[in-house]
């Protein structure tokens, strides 16, 4: 059902942009590293893993320099070697262009975002938390509306509480990842 509602909203405010006029899409992917720290009873776990995602895109310019995007995102996180957690992420950024006349145009930015992850616990298959994001990057214009990007983001995410019915005991935890991502779009 989440992933419905997201989809709306994202159909929603796609709408509501190319109506508006100046827009954009595109695709994205990233890579990262970063670690999951759980605390319960006193007890706290780290665990490293590696992430990467695959998503779509879509952004209005506010002005010629400040745009806003949504993003729908496909997590795969991979903890070790037999154990990989999938999920997904809806998000919402404003981005800073710091130069609008060349081909070069270097960005940064600050988003907050939903995230869903798919676990294998008894009394729940998927955790949810809210999360936030810091960009820094460059577009490269190929023509004048066709653009390529490099950024480099920090993403830290607050999950809910989950309780362990067997000792009555609450997990609190939180991932943070440094990412390299890189994406296309398209102006229309």
């Amino acid at each position: 059902m989440k992933k419905i509602v997201a989809g709306l909203v994202l159909l929603s405010l796609g709408s509501s942009m190319a109506l508006a006029g100046d827009y954009y899409g595109g695709v994205d992917f990233d890579f990262g590293k970063g670690s999951t720290e759980a605390k319960s009873s006193g007890i706290t776990l780290d665990k490293d893993f590696t992430q990467t995602a695959f998503g779509v895109h879509g952004g209005y310019y506010l002005n010629s320099n400040s745009k806003v995007e949504i993003s729908f995102k496909s997590l795969n996180w991979d903890n070790d070697k037999d154990n990989d957690t999938d999920g997904t992420q809806l998000g919402v950024d404003y981005l800073y262009e710091l130069n609008e006349v060349s081909k070069v145009k270097p960005y940064v930015g600050v988003g907050l975002s939903m995230n869903s992850l798919d676990i294998k616990l008894s009394n729940k298959d998927t955790i949810d938390g809210v999360g936030f994001k810091l960009r820094g990057g460059v577009y490269y214009s190929l023509t004048p509306k066709l653009y390529l990007g490099a950024e480099l983001n920090y993403n830290y995410i607050g999950w809910e509480d989950l309780k362990n019915t067997r000792n009555d005991s609450t997990l609190e935890s939180s991932s943070s990842f440094y990412g390299l991502g890189l994406n296309v779009n398209f102006k229309f």
